[in-house]
């Protein structure tokens, strides 16, 4: 069986990594995103690098990931796994269509590792 949720679903964990994933992105750190599983040969920017003609910059959701525009997606075939998609704003405060992808997996110590999919438009 399959499950979206809200962002509001996820556990403090879930909300840390998810937060953290976010902070590397809006930073474009991309040294964090390749630690979380970015293609070091991609460039995960491209669409916000040329976003109607100019660099977007990238700014958090307002409040608490909880809050966050977005969803998540488990399904019972894959337990301890949470598929988290989450909007991106932008510096002048608003939402864009860029959308930060991302695959936690809760570990056997309870641990989070998260792995960035993608940013893309969507």
């Amino acid at each position: 069986m399959i499950r979206m949720e809200t962002l509001a679903g996820l556990d403090n964990a879930d909300q840390s990594a998810v937060e953290r994933a976010m902070h590397a992105v809006v930073r474009r750190d991309r040294a964090a995103l390749e630690n979380l599983g970015a293609d070091n040969d991609s460039n995960p920017w491209v669409w916000a690098d040329d976003y109607g003609g100019e660099r977007l910059g990238l700014a958090h959701p307002p409040g608490p990931v909880g809050t966050w525009p977005g969803s998540t997606t488990r399904t019972d075939a894959r337990p301890g796994w949470c598929g988290v998609d989450v909007a991106v704003w932008a510096t002048r405060h608003e939402m864009t269509d860029l959308t930060l992808q991302l695959d936690l997996e809760r570990t056997g110590d309870g641990t989070v590792e998260t792995t960035f999919r993608d940013l893309r438009v969507m």
